[in-house]
């Protein structure tokens, strides 16, 4: 008989407590007086269990020989089967040859190999009652099939299994190894949460249904008490049936029901609606009910049955409800005979449920039949429709998932909302930007799939990833490939794509690779499975594309992991940062069905959207797919006047051409992310080379045989009917040599942005052994009309590694080439910063020198790898431009330079690389370079761009026959309004002038007189304290040119600091200072002889100032200082400030005691357990070798907490660590470094409230080593104590945690605070 629910427990408590107290009264102290023993509350369960005999504690609580270690089977009842018997109990500790220990915890333990594997059975545990937390551990091993091997915890007074669990944790791969992931017998510790079910009187059964492959179980520790919930083991899935037993009545009876009274009975007497053979019903002049088993309502969340007869509805109903609670949740109303009966109760998905059928008159009467309550349709519907917000809703369920997204928390700007467009297919759609937009949905809110699948979804991808790890960039996917099981429909390199499944303990994959997506267009994909014909089909716009058969009747083996829209679930992943395996452009109407859907219907549905559109899919307006630079309004750092890309990675700027009114400008670029990655031919145009505008990328890697892997850098020329040619450098690592030189040319010559190529289909030049094997790239090619003749250089180096070098070839027609040689050749030995490749080599005429002689300058940018020299013998390269001014000899095919040394294009150590230059049709010869960002992978990924374009300059020879370097003069077109306009003024004078002078975004032409000083210049991004500052400068002492940065941020991560700079040759002049400054991007030239590119990347938001400087007085002959447009030509969004950015507007705050440990210990923080130690603090700098920890390159405090040191124990040693209590003041605005193992149950760092130890933030690490900072916004917690804890719980691989530089605006002690400590520190 089902019970009402209890109202609490407190009477049953009361008993056991009058129990107890009973039993233990005899040796309670004498000093515990009747008063004291009366009182309401018992004695703490720690102090009655050292009190109260465990017999007694077992008899209450625990199941009877919960860990078998009578030895045999006591306490416990064989039910059924010969799957458990008298020697199921074992005391061995290891199986098989390889001695893989079985994990028991004590001595013994449930043994599924000493009966035969083909025996079934079920094993029975003693009845006890749920306290404590609620909470249950046990262990188990085996029982692959989890559908046939589990463990069922059961209500003794019901009979109502409430959970059933078997072992998720099973894992053949990695044998014989456990620390490979391998879970075979060896047992993996399991926890559950029953705590719905605190008072119930409970049993366990141990079920083995299997008769093969790993059919067979192996159990031990079952613990079904807990004062707290337990922090060790897996949590356990609850997979409870979702069906309802003898659901049509067809056994004849009442089998998988509870009965009360004698109303009811099963017949098989005719009518006209019954299902089978039989239904139930009720009769007149008796009352009763029959009551389903529970189960979990999954399949399409609706409930179907049949009412046949009925009287008086409103006495003889059907009633649904809620079994943990007991609650009513859906009653029929008045029905009548013969009506079919739906009730659509998605909300209660995943929900344990049970179905009643009431007859409470003897004037009432029912007959039911065929009750469906895992229905088939759409489990999963994401329209996609919201437009604007971070969340999406599920319409089935109608829950709320979040949109990840890199900004919806933005770090360098406001927040943003992820892209959404109301242009989809049917209403809106989401687009997905590559590398951070996914939606998650907790495996607790899906419905579990098996039987049979349909996923469908529009999709219109805007690029194709590499493949990475032989992985798909998910659409939909809830799956853990390695242990085969789950399903993952998505798309994979070059737009092929495939619906991959865990069947059977298989991983199968469908491919669909004749049949490739088309990017910045909509696809409607599906995929269907059906176990009963054994088959998953592919579809692509109506279409059956591809099939592949599955063994018959074997279900999709279910997945735990999350269900994830647009990223993979188990990415490759870069640095602890990027995910790989993710998709790339818009998504729409996202189904699943757990049906699957016929030809017919998959057509159907593609129909249905194309008639929404006037019979044809809809086009996509490009600003609702591309790039867009638009997201990053605001952001600090951004460069606004420079070009770069609309987002993303950039590399090298090349293949300047000029096209009928037009500049087109190429460039290496990664459209799935601000990493270097699937390099693509970025595209620009503009007509003055300065207002640059965005066109879709020219080159992507394609399949076949010439490209497959990179489109990488190269060349333009005009074939000789002055038509563009595009050279590119074609990437095919099948092959060996992996690079060849290729060619495309425009689709449409009327199109004036020459957005499509097309692609030459062979190769045009090979390296055929020529050359360092493998270095063989970034050709650059002209057409010579006096020769008719078309000549092209090519990376590389000599093949002993004495020099790097550009090879040279002559070509009559552009796709027929000659080797000529090398076209110059240095010496590696005199200049080993030129290392032993050439890349990106360039020459371009200067004019006439001042003999006459005709002038060309070659570019070159070094690279080295390990294998050409070895490291012992190295030099760290510096990657940046080197020159030579010299003499094309075309008939020889050389290069003659006018002296051996080379020299610099660039003093700013590194920031200006990758040359590239063409000669405009007014006969200037114009070079493009790219300014390196030098950022941490953090910073890029928050920010979502990496490096941008060098502002152009046009190359020539000065009077001395020297290299002259000038911005190009279209610059000026960017100026806004002139802020400063002076002359004639000394320093003071100057600075009094320049006072107020504030921006980001300037353009400065100065001219300094030195007088008597050494050193002078301007210090530029100058905060209102000073306390950043850039200072551009020249040294008189030596004849530098320079910048230093070591006051240029206060940020901790920010890499750029030092001074760095190179010889200038005044000549005796003044100085004239040309810079540019652009947000982050300073751009400075010396007398027009040398220039100077660096970053600055501030930590305060009013560095904006300006003021001369030098170490004697000077003369400002003149200055002008414009503001400067954003290269649209209109002014630039101004930069987002948030409110109360500056702590150090705050007087009364100090830092935590040893907050970057720079005591070289743990002074200042407590510790528990052994995770952290003083042997822990290290100034070790690097990890794996030669990757710092931090990298930024610097440890503050000049020391950090490394969570492992193999001599102290490894990943083995847990415990936790705390600073001391503190009273949160400043901005309240707290950040920190953090690294290591990523769990965020066992391994994290915590602010904590110290009044009721409330975690109030977390955050874990990422599996690397490498740091990252983590920034915690807790201005509402101004003024409470509280206290920073680090906690280590985890003793796998990866089991550490690393933090360093704790930054926390402490409040100091004010002088009425009653605390002890000066500081405001909480003792």
């Amino acid at each position: 008989m089902r019970k009402e629910k209890k109202r609490g427990h407190a009477f049953g408590k009361a008993v056991i407590w009058t129990l107890v107290l009973q039993l233990i009264a005899p040796v309670i102290p004498a000093a515990a007086t009747s008063d004291s023993v009366g009182v309401e509350t018992p004695a703490s369960l720690a102090e009655v269990k050292t009190t109260v005999t465990d017999a007694v504690y077992q008899a209450v609580y625990q199941i009877e020989n919960s860990g078998f270690e009578t030895g045999d089977l006591t306490g416990w009842t064989i039910v059924e089967g010969e799957a458990f018997g008298p020697d199921s109990v074992s005391d061995e500790t290891t199986w098989w040859a390889e001695e893989i220990p079985y994990n028991q915890e004590g001595t013994y333990h449930l043994n599924g190999w000493k009966y035969a594997e083909s025996a079934t059975g079920i094993l029975r545990s003693s009845t006890f009652e749920l306290g404590g937390t609620g909470w249950i551990t046990f262990r188990l091993g085996g029982g692959k099939h989890r559908d046939q091997v589990y463990v069922s915890v059961i209500e003794a007074d019901t009979g109502k299994m409430i959970a059933r669990y078997g072992n998720s944790e099973f894992n053949e791969s990695g044998f014989p190894d456990p620390a490979q992931g391998m879970r075979l017998a060896n047992m993996e510790q399991y926890k559950a949460d029953l705590s719905g079910y605190l008072g119930k009187k409970l049993y366990v059964e141990i079920v083995d249904h299997a008769t093969s492959d790993w059919g067979l179980i192996f159990a031990d520790a079952f613990r079904t008490f807990h004062e707290s919930v337990p922090e060790e083991g897996v949590l356990a899935v609850n997979m409870i049936p979702t069906e309802i037993t003898n659901a049509s009545f067809e056994t004849g009876n009442f089998d998988g029901w509870t009965v009360e009274g004698n109303a009811f009975q099963v017949t098989d007497e005719a009518h006209a609606s019954k299902e089978g053979n039989f239904y139930a019903k009720s009769a007149l002049e008796a009352q009763g009910s029959i009551t389903s088993n529970t189960f979990t309502l999954q399949g399409s969340g609706t409930i179907n049955f049949t009412i046949l007869d009925i009287l008086k509805p409103e006495d003889a109903y059907v009633e649904l409800y809620d079994a943990v609670s007991n609650t009513l949740l859906k009653k029929t109303g008045n029905v009548s005979a013969n009506q079919n009966i739906t009730w659509n109760v998605q909300e209660y998905y995943n929900k344990e449920l049970y179905v009643k059928v009431v007859d409470q008159s003897d004037q009432a009467r029912i007959a039911v039949d065929g009750f469906q309550v895992r229905g088939t349709g759409t489990i999963f519907y994401l329209g996609l429709n919201e437009g604007t917000g971070k969340e999406t809703l599920d319409g089935v369920r109608k829950l709320e998932h979040d949109v990840n997204y890199v900004f919806n928390n933005a770090r360098y700007m406001d927040s943003k909302d992820p892209r959404w467009t109301p242009r989809g297919v049917k209403g809106g759609a989401l687009l997905f930007d590559g590398y951070s937009n996914y939606i998650e949905v907790n495996a607790k809110d899906t419905v579990t799939v098996n039987d049979a699948l349909t996923i469908e979804a529009w999709v219109a991808p805007r690029s194709y990833e590499w493949g990475d790890g032989n992985k798909l960039s998910a659409i939909v996917n809830q799956s853990d490939q390695d242990k085969a099981e789950g399903f993952s429909l998505g798309m994979y390199r070059h737009g092929t794509w495939s619906m991959q499944a865990g069947i059977g303990g298989q991983w199968l994959q469908v491919w669909a690779k004749d049949h490739p997506l088309e990017k910045y267009k909509w696809n409607y994909v599906a995929a269907t499975f059906d176990k009963k014909d054994g088959m998953i089909k592919l579809y692509l716009n109506g279409e059956e594309v591809a099939s592949q058969a599955t063994p018959v009747n074997v279900p999709i083996t279910p997945s735990t992991e999350s269900l994830i829209i647009g990223k993979n679930n188990k990415p490759v992943e870069l640095a602890g940062l990027f995910s790989f395996n993710m998709f790339s452009g818009l998504i729409d109407e996202v189904k699943l069905h757990n049906k699957a859907l016929t030809n017919e219907e998959v057509l159907a549905e593609y129909e249905n959207v194309k008639a929404l559109h006037g019979g044809s899919v809809p086009e996509i307006p490009n600003g609702d797919i591309d790039e867009d630079p638009s997201v990053f309004d605001g952001d600090q750092h951004r460069p606004q006047y420079h070009a770069m890309p609309p987002q993303n990675w950039m590399n090298e700027a090349h293949a300047p051409i000029y096209y009928n009114g037009q500049y087109h400008l190429f460039y290496q670029h990664n459209p799935q992310g601000p990493y270097w990655h699937q390099i693509h031919w970025g595209h620009w145009v503009s007509d003055d080379m300065v207002h640059w505008e965005n066109v879709r990328p020219a080159l992507a890697p394609e399949a076949g045989t010439l490209d497959p892997d990179g489109a990488w850098s190269g060349g333009a020329a005009y074939d000789r009917n002055g038509n563009p040619v595009l050279f590119y450098t074609a990437g095919n690592d099948s092959e060996s040599p992996n690079q060849r030189t290729a060619i495309a040319t425009p689709a449409d010559l009327s199109d004036p942005d020459l957005e499509q190529w097309v692609k030459y289909p062979e190769p045009v030049t090979e390296q055929n052994g020529i050359g360092i094997h493998n270095e063989f790239r970034d050709p650059f090619v002209w057409y010579d009309e006096e020769t008719d003749k078309w000549y092209q250089l090519v990376t590389s180096g000599l093949q002993d590694f004495s020099s790097g070098t550009a090879l040279v070839y002559v070509s009559d027609d552009m796709y027929n080439w000659e080797y000529k040689g090398p076209l110059y050749v240095s010496n590696r030995t005199l200049y080993p910063e030129l290392g032993t490749v050439w890349e990106l080599p360039v020459l371009l005429p200067l004019g006439k020198d001042s003999k006459g002689q005709q002038k060309h300058i070659f570019m070159i940018n070094p690279h080295e790898k390990p294998e050409h020299v070895p490291p012992a013998n190295d030099v760290q390269r510096d990657v940046e431009v080197f020159y030579w001014i010299g003499t094309w000899d075309r008939d020889n095919f050389k290069f003659i330079p006018d002296q051996e040394a080379p020299s610099k294009m660039d003093v700013g150590d590194g920031y200006l690389t990758a040359e590239s230059g063409l000669v405009t049709p007014d006969g200037r010869t114009v070079v493009f370079s790219m300014v390196q960002n030098v950022r941490t992978p953090q910073a890029e990924y928050q920010s979502g761009w990496a490096h941008n374009l060098a502002l152009p300059v046009s190359l020539s020879l000065d009077e001395h026959d020297e290299l002259r370097i000038d911005p190009i003069q279209e610059l000026q077109s960017l100026r806004g309004n002139k802020l400063v306009d002076l002359s004639e003024k000394n320093m003071e004078s100057a600075n009094q002038l320049i006072r107020n002078v504030k921006g980001d975004m300037l353009e400065i032409v100065m001219e300094i007189d030195p007088g008597e000083a050494q050193k002078f210049g301007l210090k530029v991004r100058r905060s209102d304290n000073g306390q950043e500052e850039t200072l551009i400068y020249y040294d008189k002492t030596n004849g530098t040119f320079n910048v230093d940065r070591t006051k240029s941020s206060i940020d901790p991560d920010v890499r750029v600091d030092g001074i760095q700079g190179g010889y200038v040759d005044l000549n005796g002049d003044n100085l004239k200072l040309h810079i540019f400054l652009d947000r982050s991007v300073i751009e400075a030239f010396a007398n027009y002889k040398k220039k100077l590119t660096t970053r600055v990347y501030v930590g305060r938001y009013d560095s904006l100032g300006l003021q001369v400087w030098a170490d004697n007085d000077i003369t400002v002959k003149s200055m002008g200082v414009w503001e400067m447009n954003a290269l649209t030509g209109e002014p630039a969004a101004p930069v987002d400030v948030p409110e109360n950015w500056d702590n150090s507007v705050y007087t009364d705050i100090t830092d935590l005691p040893n907050h970057d440990f720079a005591t070289g210990d743990l002074t200042g923080w407590i510790a528990e357990g052994d995770a952290f130690q003083d042997v822990h603090v290290t100034d070790t700098k690097f990890f794996w070798g030669n990757i710092y920890f931090n990298p930024s390159q610097k440890i503050p405090g000049g020391y950090h907490l490394w969570g492992f040191n193999e001599q102290a124990g490894g990943d083995s040693l847990t415990g936790t660590l705390q600073s001391q209590n503190f009273i949160l003041g400043g901005n309240g605005k707290i950040n920190f470094l953090v690294s290591g193992g990523r769990d965020i149950d066992k391994l994290y760092v915590a602010l904590v409230r110290a009044s009721d130890g409330k975690e109030l933030f977390k955050e874990t690490a990422t599996n690397y080593e490498e740091y990252q900072r983590k920034i915690w916004d807790a201005s509402e917690y101004i003024g409470e104590e509280l206290y920073i804890k680090v906690v280590d719980q985890s003793t796998g691989g990866f089991g550490h945690l690393n933090v360093d530089d704790f930054n926390v605006p402490v409040q100091v002690k004010k002088e009425n605070d009653p605390t002890d400590s000066p500081l405001g520190f909480v003792k």
